[in-house]
């Protein structure tokens, strides 16, 4: 510690400690736009500095996660993207993704694979079609506002979901039937912060800075201790405390 009027320094150490921070909120609603620049730079071949280089860094952080989930960046679409041999669908284009294993067993008439596999996609149809459902609900004008969400009834075809009010009873505004051809599901933020907070959490270096810093703010703070400085103009003793929120503060008593 260093007295300014006179220059003089104690003779002893203060531990301190320097804290600094950034909005958490701010780096994950950026991590996904990051990540996306990190895969594209990732496909291509030629040596990596500065901005590219912590680019490519975050996506090695999330890329496991991503990939884990079934999930592949489009260099065309720029999108991360997961791909499907069948689905359930609905006139409306709401789909459940299903893979060929799955589809599989849905031909095996008769079979337990066939029943496992209604269970399997029943569970997934019921609830993409609750997921929309609430969502529609949210709008004032929506003719099926008043209505509660029941339950799906589904086959090796297709399956109904229904919705029901003490009025008008049961209704079906969910039908799905069964497509056998290949489609596409693209990576949502939402989606993708379910799958790769813990480890952008765990590792948020490149993500910190790939956002720029976003609120950075820096804490010095110093446990409660007294130093003893030495002068010409005699002892200048330095008391360092905490306050009641927790943030150091400082007390001078010139003895000279």
């Amino acid at each position: 510690v260093r007295y300014a009027p006179t220059g003089d320094r104690s003779t002893s150490k203060v531990p301190a400690k320097l804290t600094a921070s950034v909005s958490r909120q701010t780096v994950l609603n950026s991590a996904f736009s990051i990540a996306k620049g990190g895969a594209r730079i990732a496909t291509r071949a030629f040596p990596l500095f500065g901005n590219a280089l912590l680019l490519k860094q975050a996506y090695d952080v999330v890329k496991g996660d991503i990939e884990s989930a079934g999930y592949k960046y489009n260099e065309v679409s720029d999108e991360f993207e997961k791909y499907y041999d069948g689905a359930y669908c609905t006139p409306e284009n709401l789909c459940v993704g299903l893979d060929s294993s799955v589809i599989s067993a849905l031909r095996k008439s008769g079979t337990q694979s066939q029943k496992d596999a209604v269970t399997y996609v029943d569970m997934l149809v019921e609830k993409a079609a609750q997921k929309d459902f609430a969502q529609k609900k949210q709008d004032p004008d929506y003719r099926l506002k008043d209505h509660s969400f029941q339950s799906c009834n589904t086959s090796h075809q297709g399956a109904n979901c229904y919705v029901y009010s003490s009025k008008d009873r049961l209704r079906s505004p969910y039908v799905f039937t069964l497509k056998e051809f290949q489609i596409s599901e693209t990576l949502t933020q939402e989606e993708f912060l379910k799958l790769a907070t813990g480890s952008i959490d765990s590792r948020p270096t490149p993500f910190v800075e790939g956002s720029g810093r976003p609120d950075y703010k820096e804490e010095l703070s110093v446990s409660p201790t007294t130093v003893t400085i030495e002068t010409k103009d005699g002892p200048v003793v330095i008391s360092f405390g905490r306050d009641k929120d927790g943030k150091t503060n400082v007390t001078v008593n010139i003895t000279g």
